[in-house]
């Protein structure tokens, strides 16, 4: 079971309603679960919190845009992370973040950049809406990504609006949508193997067709250095470090994309004879 652990603070909650619809969407995607966390009005999490957030697979930031950025709570949130950053412990999680505000732009655009600069600063990936924006003639207040947004959930609710009444039922949509995040967890936890994905690529820029017929228990022990199942082994013989053979009870270690092309591209280059 893969995680997420969504932190917020909401000052009347109109971004609690928006942290919910996150919540049931990631909900909907199987495999994986997800926990609100709330930022109290003093700016503190429970004790608990931080050690969810230190074993997620990703974190989702919300926080409502006062005077054209995240509240003072979610800061106090924002410095609070510096141990966990000096130990780089959120290194390669996932992270996305929303917020709501009064008016239709609010400078709330700053929020989520704040937002997203929080999660590099922690090494981590951040994942945008992925939603086109409802803009045409005949879009409604109530359409998916009215604000438009690829970076982060935008919401809006009128300042004289009761939580009851705002955000708008277009925005808890494009909260639900924005769970999307949950199907980047599906891809991480192992349904796509990015070391495979990144031998394909470099095979077709060499112009090399490739045919796969793999299950991931076919590998298995006497393979030599030119085994697709040792593509990442490290020096010294440890294969626990390797993506495709960890010994039993430990985790296989996580390796982006472009780290997978490095190797793919040392082990074509090695063993394929280019023009």
């Amino acid at each position: 079971m893969t995680t997420v652990s969504i932190v917020y603070h909401s000052g009347y909650g109109h971004t609690r309603k928006l942290a919910e619809s996150v919540l049931d969407g990631i909900h909907q995607s199987p495999g994986v679960s997800a926990t609100l966390f709330a930022i109290d009005a003093n700016g503190d999490l429970p004790d608990e919190a931080w050690s969810a957030l230190a074993s997620s697979d990703a974190i989702v930031f919300g926080s409502p845009t006062y005077m054209g950025t995240v509240s003072w709570q979610f800061k106090k949130f924002v410095d609070a992370t510096s141990k966990p950053w000096y130990a780089q412990a959120w290194k390669d999680k996932l992270f996305a973040g929303f917020t709501n505000s009064a008016s239709m732009n609010g400078d709330k655009f700053n929020t989520i950049h704040t937002m997203m600069t929080l999660a590099m600063q922690h090494s981590g990936f951040w994942v945008g809406t992925g939603l086109m924006p409802s803009n045409r003639k005949s879009a409604t207040r109530d359409d998916v990504n009215y604000l438009g947004s690829f970076s982060g959930l935008l919401g809006q609710s009128p300042s004289d609006a009761s939580p009851d009444e705002g955000p708008p039922a277009g925005d808890l949509a494009t909260g639900l949508r924005h769970a999307r995040i949950a199907h980047g967890l599906a891809h991480d936890a192992g349904d796509v193997d990015v070391e495979i994905m990144a031998l394909v690529d470099l095979c077709h820029a060499y112009g090399i067709a490739v045919i796969l017929d793999l299950v991931y228990n076919h590998a298995g022990g006497g393979f030599g250095d030119e085994s697709l199942h040792f593509l990442d082994r490290q020096p010294a013989g440890d294969d626990n470090r390797s993506q495709h053979h960890p010994q039993r009870g430990k985790p296989r270690q996580h390796r982006d994309h472009d780290a997978a092309v490095a190797v793919a591209r040392r082990h074509v280059e090695r063993h394929v004879a280019g023009p």
